[in-house]
């Protein structure tokens, strides 16, 4: 879906001979720990990125992505060079006209296709297995979003614009970020001095240029905030614009916040939503032994993910 909708390509994930997209996204992800400490130690400390050069993305993997935009580049402008009435709107078709308004290079449009397809790939998968982990793991949480589900199917589907009218799915949704948030922290760039109130002492001031690291996960999992912050409750998330109201507290920030907030926020949540009514509305989601029974996450993995890997077993309804 995300190649489809980024570059206009068939990864034909489930045939038998799927294309290598797969496998070489799966290695951005799949880092040592060494990358791992080095882009926590240069969010930590900022000015050692300009000392320590590390490559994060392995070479092999960026030629691939390079000729992969560049080959998708070229058929795309053929088609449209082609076929005057050729139209499709997907994210490609919209970084070739800002190609143009701003007279980018391939290398720049590799740039803008690649975090919309990062950010659109492994978060998006990730998220998914924690939730089906969480409505596993809370039988009654998942019989209350099976019969939301139900109740909305027509034909054996739900439309992409109903996805958004159902509250209790959406409320599993934001409940599994809170608490496994795809990006734990986040780095922001102070571009004008400011004085934060300190009701405990002295106010503090973080002077311009100043890097502040936000730790997302940190308030998510506040009991101040959250009562009880480990278990899974979807009712937080049941009042009316309670997500947004979190996030105006600032203590919930699974997609981030401001400007800089998560690109492919819509994108990511209808794909989630659209695979869990497909789960839900034919499968009973059960935990398999082999997954851990609490919250601990692997120290090692670039991304939030439960330590030992998430087993499941699915009961055909």
């Amino acid at each position: 879906m995300v190649t489809d909708c980024v570059l206009g390509l068939s990864a034909e994930s489930f045939s038998d001979k799927p294309t290598p997209i797969m496998s070489k996204i799966k290695d951005l992800f799949n880092q040592p720990w060494t990358i791992v400490f080095f882009f926590v130690l240069t969010s930590t400390f900022p000015s050692l990125s300009h000392l320590i050069k590390v490559r994060f993305i392995p070479l092999q993997v960026e030629r691939f992505f390079v000729d992969l935009m560049g080959s998708a580049v070229k058929a795309r402008r053929a088609q449209l060079a082609g076929e005057k009435q050729f139209e499709r709107s997907d994210f490609l078709d919209y970084i070739l006209q800002l190609g143009q308004k701003r007279n980018l290079d391939n290398r720049q449009l590799l740039a803008y296709s690649m975090t919309f397809l990062l950010d659109g790939f492994e978060t998006t998968a990730t998220v998914l297995a924690h939730m089906l982990l969480n409505l596993g793991r809370n039988a009654r949480a998942q019989e209350l979003l099976r019969q939301e589900i139900l109740s909305h199917l027509e034909n054996g589907i739900i439309n992409f614009e109903k996805l958004n009218d159902l509250p209790y799915l959406d409320a599993c949704l934001q409940e599994t970020i809170r608490l496994f948030p795809p990006g734990f922290m986040s780095n922001k760039l102070c571009t004008e001095s400011i004085e934060i109130p300190n009701k405990d002492g002295p106010n503090f001031v973080v002077e311009k240029g100043t890097t502040v690291v936000v730790p997302h996960y940190c308030f998510m999992v506040d009991e101040d905030f959250f009562p009880d912050p480990q278990s899974f409750q979807p009712e937080r998330f049941m009042e009316p614009d309670a997500a947004k109201t979190f996030r105006e507290k600032g203590v919930f920030m699974g997609f981030g916040d401001g400007p800089r907030v998560w690109i492919g926020m819509r994108f990511a949540t209808a794909q989630i939503k659209a695979a869990i009514v497909e789960l839900i509305s034919k499968f009973i989601v059960k935990i398999n032994p082999k997954t851990r029974q609490d919250n601990e996450f692997d120290p090692v993995q670039f991304l939030i993910t439960l330590r030992g890997g998430i087993w499941l077993d699915l009961e055909k309804l």
